[in-house]
């Protein structure tokens, strides 16, 4: 999830931050979570927010598997 803020008309980039969150949780829920959107926007940086790969789901399955061997 990528979130830039508004442009600026003098701005030819922008700093920018990457928001971690723990392996449960998801890019969409984490995001409003933070609130960083709302600062990105006033102090003028880009947020990324990754998601996972896996449902957790099938990391529990997994992790079972692996723990059983």
């Amino acid at each position: 999830l990528l979130h830039v803020p508004p442009p600026a008309p003098t701005r030819r980039g922008y700093p920018g931050i990457v928001a971690l969150h723990g392996y449960t949780a998801h890019a969409s829920e984490f995001a409003p979570y933070t609130g960083l959107s709302a600062v990105a926007d006033a102090a003028g940086f880009v947020v990324a927010s990754g998601g996972r790969s896996r449902s957790r789901s099938s990391l529990v399955r997994r992790r079972k598997l692996v723990n059983s061997a």
